[in-house]
């Protein structure tokens, strides 16, 4: 188990950086960032500013060196003066702070008239040795306190942010129109704005307090209606878009999987306390930040939207507590497994790459143990998971070798157990 991060089970920061990128980062394990630039259409001698925005994940201080690289020529060869704020430039984070660097730049004269002039920022941590990671590796739920006012929010919100490094850095664009302005005398100078800091934690927790008894009404009322079809689709996207594309009968038991553990494990589960499940967790830290949950928002869209990755992690280790009783395998200890369930959470948020065994191991398994407990409110056809996902497994055998074709035998055992219930209750089709 990695030491070095705690159970998810903690209390969650709030994700200050993605309610501002909609979610987009740069996604290392200790520092996330994103690099946005405003306006990106200027005149000679206008300043602009580069916004890099950091993320610390780390109970500890962190220094972090920031580099740029600024072109001398256009893609004609003429000559390119862009001046900056003294570069590189070491900052230090505090504990889990986010923050964001200003950069100003200028474009002098005899830069001509040019468009996409790029500019490269190489963002570079200095992680202290053993320092603890207390963010949750997607950054968390949404904020509910801030060192912004709403409209500079909405105004960074509005601010293009670059997410996707190349190479080692990250690069955005502006354009030069044909006009000059009067050159400024003032230097340019970096600025340094704290957004959040770890002492706002005592009260982003009292608020999320506060809305538990909400997020509880809205969690177990039958009047939401079922989950199921918001999940199927975003199980089927989110598990494509991290390089898993899903078979139609994977989607299926994935989703049942999901869906009995938002809706109907609370009550039928021993052992499983809602108020302990991390997507109960980020529900109430949601709906302490966005007062239209429950009422303009269902509890589908929120889950969705705020709390889909801890909703899996939740369901992981719901899975491998059922198949407990239904496999003579080993499976793992408790900490191996919440290891595990960690590991497919930061797949989820983008962290490390992703494998097979996280489709079957326990999601698939788990759907087809609650595919006929999840209640929907036009019942599907029992047999027809089978044959999926028998279709399913005959070409994904071949992707798994060595102890982890044990998945297979697994889930064929279970496919078996629920043939011979079907047959047993005289099931039939309709």
């Amino acid at each position: 188990m990695d030491k070095k991060r705690p159970p998810l089970a903690h209390v969650i920061y709030p994700d200050v950086l993605g309610a501002i990128t909609d979610g987009g980062r740069v996604n290392g394990e200790h520092l996330q960032y994103a690099l946005g630039i405003f306006p990106r259409r200027i005149y000679l001698n206008q300043p602009l500013e580069l916004f890099v925005l950091l993320q610390s994940m780390i109970d500890s201080k962190m220094q972090v060196k920031v580099e740029l690289k600024t072109p001398t020529h256009d893609r004609s060869g003429h000559l390119m003066l862009i001046d900056s704020a003294k570069m590189p430039h070491v900052l230090t984070l505090q504990p889990a702070e986010t923050a964001i660097l200003h950069i100003p730049l200028v474009a002098h004269p005899p830069t001509k008239a040019a468009s996409r002039i790029p500019i490269m920022a190489r963002v570079t941590p200095n992680v202290p040795r053993n320092a603890k990671i207390v963010r949750q590796p997607d950054g968390g739920p949404p904020p509910s306190v801030l060192a912004l006012s709403p409209f500079r929010l909405q105004a960074f919100r509005e601010v293009h942010f670059e997410t996707r490094l190349n190479g080692d850095a990250l690069k955005t664009t502006f354009d030069v129109e044909a006009h000059t302005l009067p050159a400024s005398a003032a230097p340019l100078q970096l600025r340094f704005e704290s957004l959040w800091a770890q002492e706002y934690m005592a009260m982003e927790s009292k608020l999320a307090q506060g809305k538990v008894e909400e997020a509880r009404r809205l969690a177990v009322s039958g009047a939401h209606g079922s989950a199921y079809e918001a999940l199927r689709v975003a199980v089927g996207e989110k598990f494509a878009e991290h390089g898993l594309p899903l078979h139609p009968g994977e989607v299926r038991a994935i989703t049942k999987m999901l869906c009995y553990t938002l809706e109907e494990a609370p009550s039928l589960e021993a052992g499983v306390n809602l108020d302990a499940q991390q997507w109960f967790k980020r529900l109430c830290q949601a709906m302490a930040s966005d007062e239209d949950i429950g009422v303009s928002t269902a509890l589908d869209e929120a889950v969705v939207k705020y709390a889909f990755e801890a909703l899996v992690y939740d369901a992981v280790l719901l899975a491998f507590g059922m198949l407990r009783s239904h496999s003579k395998e080993d499976l793992g200890t408790p900490e191996e497994q919440t290891a595990y369930a960690t590991r497919v959470f930061k797949w989820l948020a983008g962290q490390v790459q992703g494998d097979l065994t996280y489709v079957y191991l326990p999601l698939v398994l788990g759907g087809v143990l609650t595919d006929r407990m999840v209640a929907l409110k036009r019942p599907d056809d029992p047999r027809e998971l089978i044959e999926q996902l028998r279709e399913a497994a005959r070409g994904r055998q071949r992707l798994l070798s060595g102890e982890a074709s044990v998945i297979f035998r697994i889930l064929e055992r279970l496919l078996l157990d629920a043939e011979q219930l079907l047959n047993r209750a005289g099931y039939r089709r309709y």
